[in-house]
C-alpha cells in the first residue's frame, strides 16, 4: 500500500486516506477520514466531489483522530476485511493533504515525530 491509498471502514462513515509514506516509517502508517460534520474536522481542509470519486458532495478531512497503525496492523485490518481499499486518491490531493496536515495543530500534537510535516 502507498502513499494516497483509501479505504472504507466497515460499519463507519467516511473515506479513509493514507497519508504518511509506508515506506519510510512502516510502524507509523497514518490514516485520516473525511468527514460531512464539519465541526469534528479540527483545522482540515474541504474536499468535494470532484476531488475524489468515492465522495458524494463536500466533506472535511478530520486531522483530529488520526488512525496509525502499522504496515502489518494496516495488512492485517484489510485481511480481515475491516478496511476496504478503494481506488486511490491523485498526486495533487495527497499534496494539499499533506500541506493541510502540516499546518494541523491538532495533527501537530498527536504525530509531532511524523515525516507527515515533510511534504515533497
Amino acid at each position: 500500500m502507498d502513499q494516497g491509498a483509501t479505504f472504507e471502514m466497515t460499519g463507519a462513515t467516511g473515506l479513509w486516506i493514507l497519508i504518511s509514506d509506508p515506506g519510510s516509517n512502516p510502524e507509523q502508517i497514518i490514516l485520516v477520514r473525511t468527514s460531512s460534520l464539519r465541526r469534528y474536522a479540527h483545522g482540515s481542509i474541504q474536499l468535494d466531489r470532484n476531488d475524489h470519486c468515492e465522495l458524494t458532495g463536500p466533506c472535511w478531512l478530520d486531522f483530529g483522530d488520526p488512525l496509525v497503525v502499522s504496515k502489518a496492523g494496516l495488512e492485517n485490518l484489510c485481511a480481515q476485511g475491516l478496511l476496504v481499499a478503494r481506488k486511490p486518491c491523485d498526486c495533487g490531493l495527497i499534496h494539499r493533504i499533506l500541506l493541510a496536515g502540516a499546518g494541523s495543530d491538532v495533527m501537530a500534537n498527536k504525530c509531532r515525530e511524523s515525516f507527515l510535516f515533510r511534504p515533497k
